[in-house]
């Protein structure tokens, strides 16, 4: 520390009084200079060490110590202060007020009389900016001059405890005015309840100050529930209110916050915050696909809806703030083939909706059953063409109809007869009814024991001589002879009812025996297809793709089942029901007149049909080109036939008559089968044994039969008398 200076009294023998000056050096030497007869009660040092001195008894002020006396007179001073620049300021007994700069006579600032009643100055005091302030010692008061003028009176005022005190608090009050209502607040010391003191001003009283002591229940702040990457300070807010103990755990954490007082306790936690994740592209992203991809779009992140037809593109969004990453596939300059989906080649009852295409881009949906559709390419890729398979059924039951001898063509006449031809006699062909041992109606010669037909009510045309050389053809119809027919037809050949008209497909032309009703530029494939014709005269040319309607008087030709399944059509008839039904060799189609739906039916036994007859009551007869076996499968047409009269301009139904079956006979148990050889049977009526009785429908506007069965027959003899 610096030098430290001490005010003196002292005496002599001769009652000499003597103030002096103690100077202490840091180093402990001590030097005394004496000031005779002052009663010093004021010293001063300044900045360079010099330091001033005055007492009661002065009539000069002195100083520097060691430089001898200030000029001027100082009228018993009872304080002195020096200000930065070492001027002196002193106030004397009489209340006058002097400025001494240094070097310089004192200069008298402020006189006794400044309007103050009572006015007794001890002490003065000078800051930095030249502001002096005197002690009244009658009052107490303290003055402030301000400058070189005076006055402003400083009250004296007392501290006085803050909206804090003596209340209840969850931490310690830190702000001003919570502290001290007047005053200034000290410090806050404590743990809760807390202290602290307002001191007054201008020499006013202190007060001093606590909060309460009663409980306060510990509640958690807003650290609690929050996420951190690291463990929370107590500058996150762990508490609201109580005190916070040590936090526990690596993440999550967990603290309390002990109530005050014997308060409550509230236990708290916050979270790990959830670390960044970027979005990260899938093994489909940069892949050659020929379908929009549903899996492996993103290996991070949340995939977006994709865009585009192929290629395709969408975005992995990163999570807690992570990066979005674009994705897309490719397409390779070669480009992606069109492929077939699941549900090609699998049968359906409607149209398919979902796994047409296993690459590329579906195209619209066409046909009526089977449904056609196409996977067109991207880029460069080929396009694939898709359909459904016809649906198969087992109807009825199916029965041999002839076997033993070989069966070469079928035919129905007009009113629903169906009839076989086959080989008899070494070299002529044989027309009979279709049965097992068919009864041979007529035995002629023929051309081709293929190329026949039948009309009326059991009537046939055929041809029965050829000239190659011509070539020309004889035709026979009813046993009379229709004169030349030029060329020789192909394997089909159809006849109206009254066999006037003979129509022949030959070379991709129908003719009517010679006259041309239609030419082959008007087929979409004239050398491919079947011939059938209707009750009406109508006749129907199906190929592979469809079939349409040909009047031959006007020679419009009509389609009226387009969008088929490729099928190589053997042979073509109209059933009852309106309904088509074609044999290609492999399978045996129903084709629903109104709706071009295609139904495979499954026969038993039938490995390569080659032809098909529809009888009068419905039943479909098959020719089995690889035994020339004839199979019966009984109700097909008036089971699965819908088309009816009308729809797309065909004939309507054959009326079939109801007919009681065998169960109508003498018996007396309720009868449950074989109740209607045709037709559908009603609910059998009757109870005990009979006898019973029920109705046989008729089908298609046919007519209803009753039916019954009747009582046994008794036989009277003696011993049931």
């Amino acid at each position: 520390m610096g030098d430290l200076y001490v005010v003196l009294w002292s005496s002599d023998s001769s009652g000499n009084v003597y103030d002096g000056v103690l100077q202490l050096s840091p180093g402990g030497a001590q030097t005394t200079t004496a000031v005779a007869n002052t009663f010093p009660d004021g010293l001063a040092m300044d900045a360079a060490g010099n330091f001033y001195v005055s007492g009661k008894d002065l009539t000069s002020c002195y100083g520097p110590i060691f430089n001898g006396q200030f000029a001027g007179t100082c009228n018993g001073a009872r304080g002195f202060a020096l200000d930065g620049e070492a001027t002196l300021y002193v106030v004397d007994g009489t209340g006058r007020l002097w400025k001494v700069p240094q070097g310089s006579s004192p200069a008298l600032i402020v006189t006794a009389s400044i309007g103050i009643t009572t006015w007794s100055p001890s002490q003065i005091a000078v800051d930095g900016g030249g502001n002096a302030y005197v002690i009244d010692a009658s009052t107490g008061s303290v003055y402030e001059l301000g400058g070189v003028s005076f006055v402003t009176a400083l009250t004296r005022s007392d501290g006085a405890c803050g909206a804090a005190n003596n209340q209840i608090l969850p931490a310690a009050p830190a702000q001003p005015a919570d502290l001290c209502a007047n005053g200034a607040s000290s410090s806050v010391s404590g743990t809760g309840p807390w202290t602290w003191t307002c001191t007054g001003l201008n020499g006013g009283a202190t007060a001093f100050c606590a909060t309460s002591s009663g409980p306060l229940a510990g509640s958690c702040g807003p650290a609690n529930g929050a996420a951190f990457s690291s463990v929370p300070t107590p500058a996150a807010g762990l508490c609201a209110t109580g005190l916070a103990s040590a936090i526990l755990g690596a993440g999550p954490w967990n603290w309390n916050c002990g109530g005050l007082n014997g308060g409550a306790t509230a236990p708290c936690s916050a979270s790990v915050t959830a670390s960044k994740v970027n979005g990260a592209c899938g093994p489909s992203s940069g892949a050659a696909l020929g379908l929009p991809p549903t899996d492996n779009l993103c290996t991070a992140g949340a995939a977006s809806a994709l865009t585009g037809t192929g290629p395709w593109s969408w975005t992995c969004s990163g999570f807690n703030g992570g990066s979005a990453a674009h994705c897309a596939s490719i397409v390779p300059a070669t480009g992606i083939d069109g492929a077939c989906g699941a549900s090609a080649g699998v049968s359906f009852t409607s149209p398919p909706s979902v796994n047409l295409c296993a690459a590329g881009s579906y195209s619209g949906m066409s046909g009526s059953g089977p449904w056609t559709w196409s996977c067109t390419g991207l880029g460069a890729g080929s396009t694939a063409a898709c359909s459904t398979a016809a649906p198969s059924i087992t109807p009825g039951s199916a029965t041999t109809a002839v076997s033993g001898l070989r069966a070469g063509a079928l035919a129905s006449d007009s009113v629903g007869n169906v009839f076989t031809s086959y080989l008899c006699n070494t070299d002529h062909t044989c027309f009979g009814a279709v049965s097992n041992s068919p009864v041979p109606l007529q035995s002629v010669w023929m051309y081709n024991y293929q190329a026949w037909t039948a009309y009326g009510n059991s009537q046939f045309c055929y041809i029965n001589s050829i000239n190659q050389t011509t070539p020309v053809a004889m035709y026979h119809c009813g046993g009379a002879s229709l004169g030349a027919a030029q060329p020789v037809p192909d394997v089909w050949m159809v006849a109206d009812s009254t066999g006037s008209h003979v129509y022949l497909w030959s070379a991709g032309r129908v003719l009517d025996r010679q006259t041309v009703v239609l030419s082959s530029g008007q087929l979409l494939n004239p050398f491919e297809g079947a011939l059938a014709i209707d009750p009406a005269g109508n006749l129907y040319l199906m190929n592979r793709y469809s079939i349409a309607r040909l009047n031959p008087v006007t020679q419009t030709l009509t389609t009226v089942a387009p969008n088929l399944q490729n099928v190589q059509p053997a042979k073509l008839v109209i059933g009852n029901s309106g309904n088509f039904y074609v044999a290609d060799y492999v399978h045996v189609y129903e084709i629903d007149a109104a709706t071009g739906f295609t139904t495979i039916l499954n026969i038993p036994n039938i490995t390569q049909p080659s032809d098909i007859a529809v009888d009068g009551q419905g039943n479909v007869f098959v020719l089995d080109m690889n035994n020339g076996h004839v199979t019966e499968v009984a109700n097909v047409d008036s089971a699965l036939g819908g088309g009816g009269g009308g729809g797309n301009g065909l004939p309507a139904k054959t009326p079939v008559n109801g007919r009681c079956g065998s169960a109508a006979t003498s018996t007396t148990t309720l009868p449950t089968q074989n109740l209607c050889s045709k037709g559908t049977p009603s609910a059998v009526a009757g109870t005990g044994t009979g006898p019973f009785s029920w109705t046989c429908a008729g089908q298609n506007s046919g007519g209803n039969t009753s039916c019954s069965t009747y009582p046994a027959v008794l036989t009277v003899t003696a011993n049931n008398l």
